[in-house]
């Protein structure tokens, strides 16, 4: 994200971030991973984001969207999964 950051005008928006100033060395999103999320995955964060979307009404459940892409999974991993509907 911080590499394409740098590329696209639509990302500074987006991370809230001016023109005028430079994007976040990369080495700070690993930062954030190892020392403010700990024990917390990547997918409780989107989740998360995705429950507060539905609770201020920007994510209205009204549709689907399937990707049928062929992925290898570890089915040891134990998922959580959300239902927009």
């Amino acid at each position: 994200m911080i590499e394409e950051a740098s590329l696209n005008i639509a990302y500074f928006w987006f991370v809230g971030v001016n023109l005028e100033e430079d994007v976040p060395d990369v080495s700070l999103l690993a930062r954030f991973r190892t020392q403010r999320l700990q024990e917390t995955s990547v997918d409780d964060v989107i989740q998360e984001v995705v429950r507060q979307c539905i609770e201020k009404g920007i994510i209205k459940g009204t549709g689907m969207s399937i990707d049928s892409s062929k992925l290898e999974i570890n089915r040891t991993r134990n998922l959580r999964v959300i239902s927009l509907y």
